[in-house]
């Protein structure tokens, strides 16, 4: 990857990020329910505007997958934009404030450059496949845990697909009673992007799409982190079941209490 791809991203998603901001603000208008439990907003539509004309300037010929349906790719592009505008939208109605702007570059299905920005917090994470993952333009990695009882976990609920509430919950007594805490934030991107950081050991979650964990996905490779499905086969971001580790000894012992 050149590095004008990484550097185009990180500029718009910090454009992005702070027009997002200034929305939360001055105060949230033109909430929409989607689906139960799913929100969009005037922002959303907003920022993924914006960040989809802001693209074609420097990549007039590379498409973008989108959440709220202006997507220009199908996601079998060789090379295609992955976005999420505003991850954390319930957060975002709510007015609790972790929400982010979420963008990555695939080539096939394999993410190769992430770039999260949480404006709250003027926190950047991004990552280029093989060069490393960064906070604020320093070099970070994952926490390096391996022991399970001391594990601090982060999680998100399958909200989207309620059929399986019941064998996510199987899954989340065990890690409660096995590791050391269990925290939902909200906001997929900004959970992988925690672990990539050390603040969290690992984080799973069912039924994601594919903008809210390509960049975080990257991001967590390069920090030194490992990413499988739940159960520890290869992820697959057409299913959205993720699970994120700091080590491979915790991920094996994340897989046995999940199964």
């Amino acid at each position: 990857m050149m590095n004008n791809y990484i550097e185009e991203m990180e500029k718009i998603a910090l454009k992005a990020g702070a027009f997002a901001k200034e929305k939360f603000l001055e105060g949230i208008t033109g909430v929409a329910l989607k689906a139960r439990n799913d929100y969009v907003t005037d922002t959303d539509r907003m920022v993924e505007k914006f960040i989809k004309e802001e693209l074609k300037r420097p990549f007039p010929e590379i498409p973008l997958l989108t959440e709220e349906g202006s997507s220009s790719a199908k996601g079998n592009e060789n090379l295609f934009f992955c976005l999420d505008p505003l991850d954390g939208t319930n957060n975002y109605v709510h007015s609790l404030p972790i929400f982010c702007v979420s963008l990555a570059l695939l080539e096939g299905k394999e993410p190769k450059i992430g770039v999260v920005y949480d404006p709250m917090h003027d926190e950047l994470f991004k990552a280029e496949k093989g060069k490393g993952a960064f906070l604020n333009g320093k070099r970070m990695e994952t926490s390096g845990k391996k022991e399970i009882d001391e594990a601090f976990v982060g999680t998100g609920f399958p909200f989207r697909e309620r059929g399986r509430v019941a064998e996510y919950l199987r899954g989340f007594e065990k890690v409660l009673n096995f590791t050391g805490g269990i925290r939902r934030c909200g906001a997929a991107a900004i959970d992988l992007c925690w672990t990539a950081a050390g603040r969290f050991d690992a984080f799973w979650e069912f039924g994601l799409k594919p903008w809210d964990i390509a960049a975080g996905i990257v991001i967590v490779q390069e920090a030194k982190g490992c990413i499988s499905d739940v159960y520890g086969g290869a992820i697959d971001i057409f299913k959205g079941d993720i699970l994120a580790s700091a080590t491979e000894e915790l991920k094996e012992s994340m897989v046995g209490l999940l199964k």
